[in-house]
């Protein structure tokens, strides 16, 4: 696990690096999204999870990497705590509390997350909740 902290790193710098400011497109997503229509919000979601590199850990299937989708939505909804939330920095990982990992989520968080909307935040926890195992 110590192993995947310089990586994590590394992918952080270049994708920070070659990071954009939103696009005229993204805006319309957005605006889109305001419009609470389920699907637009999964669809913005889902490549706000994938831009944000969340897809480098979590996957729809278990890995080694990090939970699944589907047990950080069971584990947030179980505890009746919100994924938004957590990736606002309002409340601490309840799912995976190894240091090592919580170190890296956290770097992820702050370089890509913390950059997003209360809107961008909540397509991602929509996406996170409609998303089903392959």
């Amino acid at each position: 696990m110590k192993n995947l902290l310089p990586i994590a790193v590394m992918i952080i710098v270049t994708l920070v690096s070659c990071q954009d400011q939103k696009s005229k497109s993204e805006k319309n997503e957005l605006n889109a999204a305001q419009s609470n229509n389920l699907s637009i919000q999964i669809e913005l979601g889902e490549k706000l999870f994938n831009e944000n590199i969340c897809d480098a850990c979590h996957f729809k299937q278990p890995s080694e990497v990090g939970p699944t989708i589907k047990n950080i939505v069971e584990t947030y909804n179980e505890q009746e705590k919100s994924i938004a939330d957590f990736l606002q920095g309002k409340v601490k990982p309840i799912v995976d509390t190894d240091e090592d990992q919580i170190a890296i989520m956290q770097m992820n968080i702050d370089t890509f997350v913390s950059k997003l909307s209360l809107l961008e935040v909540k397509a991602i926890e929509v996406y996170m909740e409609n998303t089903t195992e392959d």
